[in-house]
């Protein structure tokens, strides 16, 4: 009788892990290229090494480009900016603030929800764009939500067409001459009951790939952990690219002064799932604040303001959880 067949085992290597850059954002300036963009120099001395955001992080040969990105607007309506950390002005933070919807959205892909006319919207995101064979990634970054989300907490916003995106991934992103097969995913902080007061925000993962709009091909809604407000947390992300059951999506958050919790460890696509060859992750937005008009206006309703602080970016290429 022969013997039964022998399920195969993956004997490829393990890629060496290799961190691209880190920094805490201490001895870092903002320099503004154009109305739209401004990139960062310096080199962060409390890391021993890969510290400097041109000759370390800009430079990388797997490394198109780095930027903040902004689309339209001015420093009145939204900014980058280092600044002193909210709970301890010792330490430098990355500040992301909208102060006004200052995007316009065309005629033909505005719509209206409820009575709100939804005709702008807000956005400031790093941009690591350009990128070649980046097949996996992984991210460490401290992320503080600031209290006045509660007021938003104790809203009916976000509601239906609403959006706030904090990370974004792009795979044969369709702004790239001659891409084929364009795919995105991101990690969004939504409402466990979108439109109800009181209901708390949480992190939802959803992917979509583009036919003639964009078409969602997985999303997840993990409402057992609730995003900390008032509190630093640290966020880790893992991206493996590849089709489902072969890439990988994973997504930790440890509260300060709490234990981690992994909110999602996805065996998902993470590039079109028709995609023969997936290539890598071309363009990647590491950290982010786009929003609707609405979640900005009605921040700005209550006193508030739709702002964001980040912390201590840590960047790998082959790292694994």
């Amino acid at each position: 009788m022969s013997s039964p067949p022998i399920n195969p085992i993956d004997i490829s290597p393990v890629p060496t892990s290799e961190l691209i850059f880190n920094s805490g954002f201490e001895n870092t300036t903002i320099i503004q290229t154009n109305a739209q963009m401004d990139e960062f120099r310096g080199k962060d001395l409390t890391f021993s090494t890969k510290n400097d955001w041109v000759t370390d992080f800009a430079n990388h040969p797997n490394v198109g480009y780095v930027r903040n990105y902004y689309e339209e607007g001015d420093s009145t309506q939204r900014r980058a900016r280092i600044v002193a950390e909210p709970l301890n002005p010792s330490n430098k933070v990355l500040n992301y603030k909208l102060l006004t919807p200052h995007i316009a959205i065309p005629a033909s892909s505005q719509y209206t929800v409820n009575g709100i006319v939804f005709d702008k919207k807000a956005r400031i995101q790093m941009d690591i764009y350009g990128n070649t064979d980046l097949k996996e990634v992984y991210q460490s970054v401290r992320l503080f939500i600031p209290t006045d989300f509660n007021k938003l907490v104790n809203s009916a916003y976000p509601a239906s067409g609403d959006w706030i995106t904090l990370f974004e991934f792009w795979n044969n992103a369709q702004w790239n001459p001659g891409a084929t097969y364009p795919f995105r995913f991101g990690v969004t902080l939504s409402k466990i009951a979108p439109g109800t007061v009181g209901s708390p925000f949480f992190f939802k993962v959803e992917a979509q790939k583009l036919v003639s709009g964009f078409v969602t091909v997985w999303e997840k809604s993990n409402t057992g952990f609730q995003a900390p407000i008032g509190k630093w947390m640290t966020i880790e992300y893992y991206i493996k690219d590849g089709n489902k059951g072969n890439g990988r999506f994973y997504f930790a958050v440890t509260p300060d002064g709490g234990t981690k919790t992994v909110v999602y460890d996805l065996k998902e696509d993470t590039c079109h799932p028709d995609d023969p060859n997936p290539d890598g992750l071309g363009d990647i937005n590491p950290i982010k604040l786009y929003t609707s008009n609405n979640m900005v206006n009605q921040m700005n309703a209550r006193n508030g303001i739709f702002q964001v602080y980040w912390d201590d970016f840590k960047f790998w290429k082959n790292k694994r959880p």
